[in-house]
């Protein structure tokens, strides 16, 4: 059976259910009401709808074309438990939480198993708290859990924004120094596992204190000594020297969004404001840049057999940063 690449079934998927969402939002925001959606949908689907779909695409890279299209079925299904009016709880939580499940088994435990090092299994704790996150947003919507759905997307989006610390560090780490290599520079240590080691340790406590109820002195430190990590590791990859490769210069972007967002978050907490406000610079310039670009590298060169950023991904990552922009002057 010829081989089926994940990203071609997750990634196109991804745009458009961010596109369905977004829209959703928009026409909620307008006055009309949207009958059927359960409370906080478009934050569960930005987040654990578009943002585990790019996820999935990324690390499902060896699977054989059975399994793959299986965890896009289960994708699909997840997405759609949620629109179905009516639907049993206990069914609709299965298959929300069915691709989750599966897509920590298939890539968390392979990634688990065949790590050298303690730092490369990362990847399968972080897809399991995702996983728990679904499984903890479906207990606050049944009322089993106190909170509603509050508690289940802010570990969501603490999740996600590890996450993109973890592997946006090590995408922008390894594209960094080759092509500081190709440009005849001798620029060492990009790697810094101990400053990865140090921000997820302080990201992955957060995520854990943020929706027990100590998301404020003590969310707001972690996110802000998290902010400042951020601004460490993209001192160490000088990306200010690589400005003449767009993709690179998104990449870096992308992770200065994220350590913006997780500054403001962390004010927002010590300031006693609302948390999921201030999360969306961090999920909108963040979340948005880093995807939309590593989605477009991924396929130029798998696809293309090319790293250049083409004129259509520079638009779209000028406008999300334009869109942060507005969603920061607007909070």
């Amino acid at each position: 059976m010829p081989r089926l690449h994940a990203f071609v079934l997750f990634f196109p998927a991804a745009g458009l259910w961010a596109l369905a969402a977004v829209a959703a939002k928009m026409t909620e925001a307008s006055g009309v009401p949207l009958w059927g959606l359960p409370p906080g949908w478009h934050g569960h689907e930005m987040l654990l709808g578009y943002a585990y779909a790019v996820v999935g695409g990324y690390l499902l890279t060896r699977p054989e074309p059975g399994r793959v299209l299986a965890a896009f079925a289960a994708w699909l299904l997840g997405r759609a438990a949620l629109l179905v009016p009516g639907l049993a709880a206990p069914l609709e939580a299965i298959l929300a939480l069915a691709f989750p499940l599966l897509l920590f088994v298939l890539a968390g435990v392979p990634f688990a198993r065949k790590a050298k090092k303690a730092r490369n299994r990362v990847f399968a704790p972080l897809l399991a708290g995702l996983a728990a996150a679904e499984a903890v947003y479906q207990l606050g919507v049944a009322g089993i859990l106190p909170g509603g759905p509050a508690p289940g997307l802010l570990l969501a989006a603490d999740g996600i924004l590890l996450l993109l610390f973890v592997m946006g560090g090590r995408i922008l780490a390894a594209a960094c120094s080759g092509a500081h290599q190709a440009r005849g520079r001798e620029v060492t240590r990009l790697a810094q596992p101990k400053l990865e080691g140090w921000g997820a340790a302080c990201l992955g406590i957060m995520a854990l204190a943020d929706p027990i109820g100590l998301a404020g002195l003590v969310g707001g430190t972690l996110a802000l000594a998290g902010a400042g990590i951020c601004a460490a590791r993209l001192k160490g990859w000088q990306g200010w020297r690589l400005l003449d490769d767009a993709g690179l210069a998104a990449l870096n972007l992308g992770y200065l969004w994220l350590g913006v967002g997780l500054a403001v978050k962390g004010g927002a907490q010590w300031a006693g404001a609302p948390v999921f406000e201030a999360l969306h610079v961090a999920v909108i310039g963040g979340l948005g840049t880093l995807s939309v670009t590593v989605m477009t590298r991924v396929v130029g060169r798998r696809v293309h057999k090319r790293d250049r950023l083409p004129a259509v991904t520079v638009a779209a990552v000028a406008l999300i940063a334009l869109a942060a922009l507005a969603r920061m002057g607007a909070w």
